[in-house]
C-alpha cells in the first residue's frame, strides 16, 4: 500500500483471505466463500494478538 496524503496518523493493518482452485473450492462462489472465511480467521487472528500484546505490556 502506498501512503500519500494520508489524513490519519497511526498504524494500519490489512487482513486478506485466499482460497485456491480446485484444492478449496471447484466453484467461483465456494471459492469466494472460503476467501472470505480466510479473511475474517486472520482479522480475528491479529485481534487476538493485539490483546496479548497489549497485556503483556501492562504487565511490565
Amino acid at each position: 500500500m502506498k501512503r500519500e496524503n494520508w489524513p490519519h496518523k497511526g498504524d494500519l493493518s490489512v487482513s486478506i483471505g485466499k482460497a485456491s482452485y480446485p484444492s478449496d473450492a471447484d466453484h467461483l462462489k465456494e471459492l469466494i466463500v472460503k476467501a472470505d472465511s480466510s479473511m475474517y480467521k486472520a482479522k480475528m487472528n491479529d485481534k487476538q494478538m493485539r490483546a496479548v500484546k497489549s497485556e503483556e505490556s501492562i504487565q511490565h
